[in-house]
């Protein structure tokens, strides 16, 4: 019985953290994508620069993601 408990509050644990990071990482890339488009708009970022700076906060969702491999519950 407590070993079924276990394992129904782990699973809610990472469902719980796998969705905040999926609203952290939608935040982190719709707010990094609206500040450069304005930016290349307003004419302050050559777009080839924001596109290259894109990788980078590609980068930060990835590894964002990948922490909850490690997770212990």
């Amino acid at each position: 019985m407590a070993l079924t408990e276990r394992f129904r509050d782990i699973r809610k644990g990472l469902g719980r953290r796998t969705k905040r990071t999926i609203n952290t990482n939608l935040f982190l890339a719709v707010s990094f994508s609206f500040t450069m488009m304005v930016l290349a708009g307003a004419g302050v970022l050559n777009p080839i620069l924001g596109a290259i700076a894109h990788n980078p906060a590609s980068l930060t969702v990835i590894l964002n993601s990948a922490r909850l491999i490690r997770f212990k519950g």
